[in-house]
């Protein structure tokens, strides 16, 4: 088993651990029909997490908190994967979508059916899609009926 928790995030775990438990344990001299188990269960999981500095959830996601930059670098590795299974399927971020990586270019092909979808719209609806140049006399005359109506 190898160590995937940093100092610190051992201390927390055990500190949270003892605290649950300790929780747990003056619900149950109190009331010990109505016990707490599972938050005992848990607080006792993670003081053993916190003793053997090893998580499983974090060695499923093949992270984990030794560095100095602890829960900060969990994160980053996770952006990291999303930008790498984003990047495999195909997916490319719009100016709309704010990032930390790079807009993909737009390929040749996307732009030809980016241009013959809005042609087909512009055909079937008789005006230009929105954001395609200026609007019809149609859509203007439209907003300025609802403002007059509005007052």
């Amino acid at each position: 088993m190898r160590k995937n928790v940093g100092t610190i995030d051992a201390t927390v775990r055990i500190t949270l651990g003892f605290l649950g438990l300790a929780y747990g344990i003056g619900r149950m001299s109190r009331r010990p029909y109505r016990a707490p188990w599972l938050l005992m269960a848990l607080s006792a999981m993670k003081i053993a997490e916190g003793m053997t500095r090893f998580c499983p959830m974090l060695y499923a996601m093949r992270a984990n908190t030794l560095k100095g930059n602890g829960m900060k670098g969990v994160w980053g590795q996770i952006r990291e994967a999303g930008k790498f299974v984003a990047g495999a399927t195909g997916t490319r971020r719009t100016a709309g979508h704010e990032s930390n990586s790079a807009a993909q270019p737009t390929s040749p092909s996307d732009l030809q059916l980016e241009h013959a979808i809005k042609d087909y719209v512009t055909e079937q609806t008789g005006s230009t899609p929105p954001g395609a140049g200026q609007p019809s006399a149609e859509t203007s005359s439209m907003d300025e009926r609802s403002y007059s109506h509005s007052s």
